[in-house]
This record gives structure tokens, sequence and C-alpha cells, in this order.
């Protein structure tokens, strides 16, 4: 019944004024002796009338379905976008910080601390950590010459955590810590 009466309230103009001109002809028609004919005549025209607000009440319907079909869509898109822009605000934060500690690492001595990047680089499977995670203790170089002490399994497993290759699988370790260097900001290796 609820359904009835939101379509008879979305009702189109054109059926509603087609509906007032029949009503005035019904009317004005009178009865003069006619009332039978009139009785079939309105019958018609009731028939015709309710064939007519059915097919508007159908399209009504189905313009809904496709409405709410398309809300869902939107609903779908802005929840991607809003992820794609979590994502992207993660990296700039983690490309912001990076930048910093390259800053820092550039200019630290021998025996001064460094500073440990984070992940940039999303992750491609998941087992990878997420954009911003730093590496695990002890994983990333202390010092500038604890760079000089990193191990080819050392470089693997940074090169691993940061989604990163430093030198190819068959650089040398002078290769691998240049890179490494490089990437964290120590130049001079």
């Amino acid at each position: 019944m609820q359904a009835l009466k939101v379509a008879f309230d979305n009702i189109p103009d054109e059926v509603v004024v087609k509906l007032a001109k029949n009503a005035e002809l019904v009317m004005s028609a009178g009865t003069g002796g006619r009332g039978v004919g009139m009785m079939a005549r309105l019958e018609q025209l009731f028939a015709t009338q309710k064939e007519e607000l059915i097919g508007a009440i159908n399209k009504l319907e189905a313009g809904q379905q496709r409405l709410e079909a398309d809300q869902q869509q939107l609903k779908a898109s802005v929840q991607r976008l809003q992820a794609g822009q979590q994502q992207m605000a993660a990296q700039v934060a983690a490309s912001s910080h990076n930048a910093y500690a390259r800053i820092c690492n550039s200019r630290a001595g021998a025996t001064e601390p460094l500073q440990p990047l984070v992940r940039e680089k999303p992750p491609s499977q998941a087992s990878d950590p997420a954009v911003g995670s730093r590496p695990p203790d002890g994983d990333f170089p202390a010092t500038r010459d604890d760079v000089l002490d990193l191990t080819r399994d050392a470089f693997k497993m940074l090169a691993a955590f940061y989604g990163q290759e430093f030198g190819n699988s068959n650089a040398t370790l002078a290769v691998c810590r240049r890179s490494f260097g490089d990437f964290i900001g120590v130049t001079g290796l």
C-alpha cells in the first residue's frame, strides 16, 4: 500500500492532466437517459487510466532500481578513492620522513647514529611490510661504519624490506654498499 501511495505521489503531470480532462468529459456529458452507456464509458476510461498508471508505476520502480544500483556503484567508487587517498597520504608521509632522514644521514660522521628510513613502496604481496614501516630493530645499520660491515644476506634482507634492489644478484659487496649508501643518503662508501 505504501508503494502505491509513493507511486501516486509521483504520477507524471501529463497523466494527471489526462485524468482531469476525462473527468471533465464525464461530468459534461450528463446522464440524460444514457446512464448505461456512461457506465461503460467510465469503466473503459478507468481501465485505460489504470493501465497508464500501472505503466507509470512500473517506470518509476525501474528508475528507482537504476538509481539504487548507481548509488551502490558511486559508494564503491568513493570507497576506492578514499582508500587510494589514504595510501597516497601514507606514501607522502613516508617520503617526507625519508627525505629528512637522508639529510641527517648525509651529515652523520663515521660513528654518529644514522636515521632509519621507512618503507615508501606499497606492499606488492601480503607478507610485505606496510608503507611507513620501520625495519626491525638491529637490521638497519646504526652508524656509517656499520654500513661497511653489512653482509650480502643483510643487503638482501634490507632490499626485501624496502622493496628496493641494492645492486643486482651478481654485484660485489662494494657495489651493494654504494647503492645502499645512496639510498639512505650516505655517500663515499
